[in-house]
């Protein structure tokens, strides 16, 4: 039996308990616990970095809610009833407000209401008798004159005037991409707990099927989620859209077989695609010309914010309450954000479109896109590039690596995190750059070279600062798929979309970037594993940051995207990226794929490390005691602590204890000892 205590002396660099053992109430060994005073404080900068990322995140949630509550209750009322009233000021007055709020708005909007609704009773008052009256052609040009200068009510009734709120499809918006954020850090890592052994399969293929079903999934409901969500309308769609992922995320926290959880990650990405096309066609159908980017800009804002804090509160809930209970938070915020998008979005008109009308994919554009050289290059050597690296690296390697080196699920998410924050800071200084030298083919290539060198020191030194620098890398020199890339070669992508457009029509660039998606989900699973993924002792995998170089991509100057210069401009990285697609650049690309490519061939193992490793039991026995040994283990089984050896046959003298002790915390000098002593 092991008595608890609760007292702790510094021995050295160990915070050290002694637990008596008795035995038939006789002190038969004490069990020292000795915790680490390094362990101890990084145990406590650790909750140090959570409590600094909650304020971060809170920080923003509440500047989304704020500013929601700010649009929905002062700036959104105040500019309906700007409108109303211009309108009436012009002779309209058929709007009406319809304010039920409480406050000097509403107040304001009811007495202009009735003012409003007394000038059309008004005027039907004068209808009525005028087709009564000996007088009607008299009375017939005066109503026509009214008519012509004034805009009145059909049947005294002003319609009510609604403008869409696109801040709360950004509110809707955040908390969906939050709920898909959130499981972004361990995933991977959950999968791994459902994989089974298959012949001639590796695990890590295996953990990448879910990943890439999602993707994969994604990439082909999307062409199809557009038309259908014009029919039904946009509200709708967003509402069945996060109902599905909803779903998903909670069948996701119960599968009970491998299987199922592709099903379920499946039902999340059909869910993910709807809301998305959703989103993309409200934010279309409730824009104009002149303020459409700001609109997009207002719905790609949330997706960013989600982007920051969705990994790092995943992480942190993960590493605190579990994966299931993490995926139960996901399914809640994307009910929420489902009850939100009802609420906030107006109901949509549907519409039946004839099918000449509709600008959907049709199989023959697959042969005008192959044949189109421009779309080709970009296709192969930028867009696929980029999704891969986004989700063989970022999405599958990157959990798997810091887990292989002893991160925590509050680290990982918070390397994760940094992902987006770096897409905050680095897109504008970046998309400055590009505009101000009218390169954006170049910066395409170099954020290529950047996101590719990102990856090499982590092969030769594995450790988790080296990710976060390679996180960091990857993220300034490519997109992922909800935004344009950090290295500006989005303008050179659009560029090339709104050329083909009048001459291959939208159906072909659609289909450009679903290829662009499904190669990058098909080939993600597959390629990652032989290519990017190297065996270590243990049965973990680091990446080969060479395998993952894409500077295959500095020669997407071929595209010439800035051959249309504007006069004034710089043309120094332009011309930088002609002249080398003038020369030859196929053996300068050859060149810098080998030497990509040679240190990964080289790279050493990397030596196991497991999270275990901080906790050890180490026990000392005297005089070959066997009773006390097996007592301890069977509290060590029972408690399903670490156990990691038992030093055995230690001589009569005390001083030798010590010793054994020395060289135990020599050989590991950064671990949490306990060992059991026996007493004379």
């Amino acid at each position: 039996m092991i008595e608890h205590s609760t007292q702790a002396r510094l021995l050295g660099s160990f915070h050290n308990t002694a637990l008596p053992i008795t035995q038939d109430e006789q002190l038969v060994g004490v069990l020292h616990v000795g915790a680490n005073q390094r362990f101890a404080l990084q145990q406590m900068r650790d909750i140090m970095f959570d409590i600094g990322i909650v304020f971060v995140v809170a920080l923003l949630a509440a500047f989304e809610l704020l500013l929601l509550v700010v649009t929905l209750n002062f700036s959104e009322p105040l500019r309906r009833v700007r409108f109303v009233m211009r309108e009436a000021a012009n002779g309209n007055f058929n709007h009406r407000l319809a304010m039920r709020t409480r406050t000097q708005i509403g107040h304001l909007g009811r007495q202009l209401d009735a003012l409003i609704e007394r000038v059309n009773q008004s005027y039907t008052s004068l209808t009525r008798p005028a087709s009564a009256t000996p007088l009607q052609a008299q009375h017939t040009r005066v109503l026509n004159h009214l008519q012509h200068r004034f805009t009145f009510a059909q049947d005294g009734v002003p319609k009510v005037y609604r403008q869409s709120v696109l801040l709360g499809i950004r509110a809707a918006t955040f908390l969906f991409m939050f709920a898909e954020e959130i499981a972004r850090p361990f995933l991977p890592l959950y999968v791994r707990e459902f994989t089974t052994p298959i012949v001639g399969v590796s695990q890590h293929v295996l953990i990448s099927l879910p990943l890439s079903a999602f993707m994969l999934g994604v990439a082909l409901t999307m062409p199809f989620a557009g038309p259908w969500c014009e029919r039904i309308g946009y509200r709708k769609a967003f509402v069945s859209g996060a109902t599905l992922a909803s779903a998903g995320l909670i069948g996701t926290g119960i599968a009970s077989g491998f299987y199922d959880l592709i099903a379920w990650r499946v039902c999340s990405a059909i869910g993910y695609a709807i809301m998305f096309a959703a989103c993309q066609g409200y934010v279309v159908e409730k824009t104009q010309a002149d303020n459409r980017a700001q609109g997009v800009a207002v719905f790609v804002g949330g997706i960013m914010v989600a982007a920051i804090c969705g990994p790092a509160i995943g992480g942190m809930l993960a590493d605190r309450i579990g994966y299931t209970w993490t995926f139960f938070v996901g399914a809640a915020l994307a009910a929420c954000s489902a009850w939100l998008a009802y609420g906030l979005m107006l109901p949509g008109e549907r519409r039946q479109q004839a099918q000449s009308q509709r600008s959907g994919i049709r199989w023959t554009n697959f042969r005008t896109v192959i044949n189109e050289p421009r779309f080709m290059v970009l296709m192969v050597f930028a867009a696929i590039p980029a999704k891969l690296l986004l989700s063989g690296f970022l999405f599958f390697l990157v959990p798997l690596l810091l887990a292989n080196l002893g991160s925590n699920q509050s680290e990982i998410g918070r390397i994760v995190m940094t992902y987006g924050l770096a897409g905050v800071l680095l897109m504008p200084v970046c998309a400055r750059l590009a505009d101000r030298f009218n390169a954006h083919g170049f910066m395409v290539g170099s954020g290529g070279v950047i996101a590719g060198a990102g990856m090499i020191p982590i092969v030769f030194f594995p450790n988790s600062s080296l990710v976060l620098l390679g996180v960091v890398l990857v993220r300034c020199g490519s997109g992922d798929e909800h935004f344009p890339p950090v290295g500006a070669g989005y303008p050179s992508v659009s560029q090339t979309d709104r050329s083909a457009r009048p001459r291959f029509g939208v159906g072909a660039v659609s289909i450009h970037r679903t290829t662009r998606r499904c190669c990058r989900t098909v080939c993600g699973g597959v390629v990652r594993q032989p290519v990017r993924l190297r065996r270590c002792d243990d049965g973990n995998r680091s990446t080969r940051g060479a395998d993952g170089n894409r500077v295959q991509r500095a020669f997407l100057d071929y595209g010439r995207s800035s051959r249309g210069r504007r006069p004034g401009r710089r043309r120094f990285f332009s011309s930088a990226g002609e002249r080398m697609m003038n020369h030859r650049l196929w053996p300068c690309v050859v060149w810098i794929v080998l030497a990509a490519w040679l240190p990964g061939l080289w790279a050493e193992e990397l030596p196991p490390k497991s999270v275990g490793d901080r906790y050890r039991i180490f026990m000392i026995l005297w005089r070959g005691e066997t009773e006390v040994e097996a007592g301890f283990r069977a509290y060590v089984e029972e408690n399903q602590l670490p156990f990691d050896l038992i030093i055995r046959n230690v001589a009569g003298d005390r001083r030798q204890i010590p010793v054994m002790i020395a060289e135990a915390k020599r050989s590991k000098p950064d671990l949490v000892y306990t060992w059991a002593l026996r007493s004379l």
